[in-house]
């Protein structure tokens, strides 16, 4: 299997840089219920970047990226169309959760802008472990919240609403000076599965194993 990284060195600053901003976006979506544009915009110019220089650096040691021959210049193309297939995947996943209104607007811009890093086949990895996170982090949140507070406080009261009455969006309850009740953002567990996925997924390039057991070797000498 061809590499991913030039070298281990180059995937920790990679990883690192994709998972602070991430993890950025998400504290910022749980304390204001929304992900700022210039961070996801941000975000993705970064991942062209990066996929672009990657590209580049694998093409120079005669590796293939994704589609294209080796070769440094072929290499950072196909890197950047590897970036941009990962973003319009990225989007197109999202969107349809949208759709079914079970994420925001900024999750679908912040998910594409990862699928730039990430490229097209680990969104689909990514997305199906976040999904698994967020219905067993809602689960233990609702059930923490019931046995503290009572349903009453934690889950959502539907009785006064009328049939015909409009659902406000987030933003537009912020507006009026309610807060939102949510189980769960998705950012949070979003950024939690790309941690886990990817250090999983790379770990031979990051040379996990290998360290893990010279800790646990060193730790027992003692």
């Amino acid at each position: 299997m061809a590499p991913f990284f030039p070298n281990a060195w180059f995937g920790w600053g990679w990883l690192a840089l994709l998972w602070a901003i991430v993890f950025v976006a998400a504290y910022v979506d749980f304390r204001r219920y929304l992900i700022p544009k210039p961070l996801t915009v941000t975000l993705f110019g970064l991942g062209l970047l990066a996929n672009l220089v990657r590209g580049g650096w694998l093409g120079v040691h005669e590796k293939s990226v994704w589609l294209l021959p080796h070769g440094i210049w072929l290499g950072a193309i196909d890197g950047l169309l590897f970036a941009l297939a990962g973003f319009l995947t990225g989007f197109g996943l999202f969107f349809a959760l949208w759709l079914l209104r079970t994420c925001g607007g900024g999750d679908v811009k912040l998910f594409a802008a990862i699928g730039t890093w990430i490229g097209p086949g680990l969104c689909l990895w990514v997305l199906g472990l976040s999904i698994v996170l967020v219905a067993i982090l809602a689960t233990l949140k609702a059930l923490y919240g019931l046995i503290t507070q009572g349903p009453r406080e934690t889950l959502p009261d539907l009785s006064s609403r009328r049939p015909a009455e409009k659902e406000l969006s987030v933003q537009e309850m912020l507006a009026r000076g309610q807060r939102p009740k949510r189980l769960l953002s998705f950012s949070f567990p979003l950024a939690l599965s790309l941690v886990l996925f990817l250090a999983w997924k790379f770990r031979d390039e990051l040379r996990l194993p290998e360290r893990f057991s010279a800790a646990t070797t060193g730790s027992l000498k003692r």
